[in-house]
């Protein structure tokens, strides 16, 4: 696939030049050229000498590796987390206004909640031999943290919010080691990272996307309402990557562990970038107080960054790549948009069920940004990097989720009003991956695997205007644990 001009990772890109005061490249042109020359009586080590020359100028390098872009948007509150997220149609509470805005209205007091969550994330990486190219290496992360504080004020046919939010919190750290995932002699292109050689990977990542948010809410009849929040959305990411390629693997030895003398790039970027964003949401009542139906559409910004990659000096075989430093490489970041249907139905006094359908927008992370993976690429004659068969290599595609909550409340003696919850919903997997039938990039992006949650929920209500709930939710890779306290004035 032909690079455009000033595409990211692109040699053509500006911010991806070389340094002119280097003469990487002139130096290496004129290497070749020596050895042209030297070796003009011997055809056939020639022939070898000249085609590694072309292909031991180093490949292009991205800004951020895609496969980090991470996005699981975090549940709001206790109940919410109980009913496995099934809150669309049954937002009527204090919390209403970070979910669906309209439900805003049902409220007939004033009222303060905060929230706190602690989490765990289970993630695999590739690390895999000869005799396993898809082994992987699992990694654990937790985290502890307010994820929401709001502030709701209801009158009549009006109500009004203000809250802060974390919507995404994504924290994670491993390293693996350089693998080979072929028995045969490695080529020019390989040695560099190409396909059957995974570099060792040193990985620090913290993704954080915190909302500073206004919401109102109208409602025209005892029907309907209709409610609308705007937010500034701050994204603060900070990323360390230090990639490992043993030159030795040219010679038939095993890749050795990460080190210094291995190391072949490191990849910084520390930045915090704000943009407005907005939700629209809407509450009918369909049959009496007992059916209700809610709707919510979420428009999320999209951020540019800047990494800067530093490649020090490189020695493969007879040939020295010079060390050069890549200031300022930029790359998109589009939080997926998404937009949520959702029905709440009061069976009986004590007894409540909701269900949502939500449709993420993940397409939106490759949006701005280039679909070609570096590690399939080879240079043609004049050292330009290009894709063999010319498609997009990575993908990045939409997902349903569904979601089913049910709630019973307990009247006790000893402890009054006892909520009881239970739930479950779909998170189909939905990392930037490689595109279906390219089997020797699948190892570099693998597809994520669908993931069902499990979730429970228990609330005490011990004096009229105060209440605390607890939320849990579980999955193989994810589990998290939210606590609330709410009070009306």
């Amino acid at each position: 696939m032909k690079k455009e001009p000033g595409a990211v990772g692109s040699p053509r890109d500006p911010a991806v030049q070389r340094d002119p005061g280097s003469g990487t490249m002139t130096k290496l042109a004129a290497i070749g050229g020596n050895q042209v020359m030297r070796l003009s009586h011997c055809a056939g080590v020639l022939i070898l000498l000249v085609a590694w020359d072309c292909e031991a100028q180093r490949p292009p390098v991205a800004a951020l590796d895609p496969r980090y872009f991470r996005v699981d948007f975090i549940v709001p509150g206790a109940r919410p987390s109980g009913l496995a997220g099934a809150f669309i149609a049954a937002a009527q509470d204090e919390i209403s206004s970070s979910v669906n805005p309209a439900g805003m209205t049902r409220l007939d007091k004033p009222g303060a909640s905060t929230h706190q969550r602690w989490s765990q994330l289970n993630y695999d990486e590739p690390e895999g031999s000869p005799d396993n190219p898809t082994g992987t290496k699992r990694f654990r992360s937790s985290n502890f943290e307010q994820s929401l504080v709001s502030l709701v004020y209801p009158m009549k046919k009006f109500a009004f919010s203000m809250f802060r939010q974390v919507q995404m919190d994504s924290r994670f750290e491993f390293e693996t080691q350089q693998f080979l995932t072929t028995r045969s002699p490695l080529n020019a292109r390989q040695v560099l990272g190409g396909l059957g050689n995974f570099p060792g990977r040193r990985v620090t990542l913290n993704l954080t996307l915190v909302d500073e948010c206004v919401a109102m809410a109208y409602a025209p009849s005892n029907r309907i309402s209709f409610g609308a929040c705007t937010r500034l959305s701050f994204l603060r990411i900070s990323a360390s990557e230090h990639l490992f390629l043993d030159p030795e693997v040219a010679n038939g030895s095993a890749p050795r562990r990460n080190s210094v003398e291995t190391m072949y790039s490191v990849t910084t970027l520390d930045q915090t970038d704000v943009a407005p964003t907005y939700d629209l949401g809407m509450l009918a009542t369909l049959f009496r107080n007992k059916l209700f139906l809610g709707a919510v559409a979420h428009v999320r910004p999209k951020y540019t960054f800047h990494s800067d990659v530093f490649l020090p000096e490189y020695t493969v075989g007879a040939e020295v790549l010079p060390a050069s430093l890549l200031r300022n490489v930029p790359f998109d970041f589009h939080i997926p948009d998404s937009q949520g249907l959702g029905f709440y139905y009061v069976m009986m006094d004590r007894l409540r069920f909701a269900f949502d359908v939500a449709r993420i927008e993940y397409s939106d992370l490759l949006d701005g940004n280039s679909r070609n993976a570096i590690a399939d690429d080879t240079p043609d004659a004049g050292g330009t990097y290009r894709d063999p068969d010319g498609q997009p290599d990575l993908v990045a595609t939409d997902a349903y989720e569904f979601h089913v909550g049910v709630e019973f409340i307990a009247d006790l003696p000893w402890l009054g009003i006892v909520p009881v919850r239970a739930g479950a919903f779909t998170n189909p997997g939905h990392r930037i991956h490689a595109s279906e039938g390219n089997v020797n990039l699948q190892g570099f992006y693998p597809e994520a695997k669908d993931r069902t949650y499990f979730a429970g929920g228990i609330g005490i209500v011990p004096i009229g205007n105060f209440k605390l709930d607890l939320g849990l939710l579980a999955s193989r890779e994810v589990n998290s644990v939210t606590g609330s306290a709410h009070i009306e004035f």
